[in-house]
């Protein structure tokens, strides 16, 4: 959704470390580690043309939960919220959700 003719981003992503658990589930279908992630995002537009120029920023966090299916298949299930935010512009917000199966 954002044009331009050239730009500028920066991004930064602090993973905390995980939670590991111990018997959270039944021996056929359980957790093994939660972690969480918190990210932020800067980007740029237009850098050559000012009224042309677009700054952006980005706020969020993702949970990611490791299960275990039989022993066998390895499963993620996230969950994440951002917010983006710019001068002048109604913030945005968006919820994901996501299973990647190994």
């Amino acid at each position: 959704e954002v044009s331009g003719t050239n730009f500028a981003k920066v991004l930064l992503d602090w993973n905390l470390p995980p939670w590991r658990f111990r018997g959270l589930g039944t021996p056929a279908f359980y957790a093994t580690w939660a972690r969480t992630s918190l990210f932020s995002s800067a980007l740029v537009t237009n850098l050559d043309s000012s009224p042309h120029r677009r700054e952006l920023l980005n706020f969020g966090a993702q949970l990611d939960l490791r299960l275990s299916l039989l022993s066998h298949l390895d499963m993620t299930a996230s969950v994440a919220y951002a917010v983006t935010v710019e001068e002048n512009r109604r913030g945005v917000d968006e919820l994901m959700f996501s299973l990647k199966i190994l």
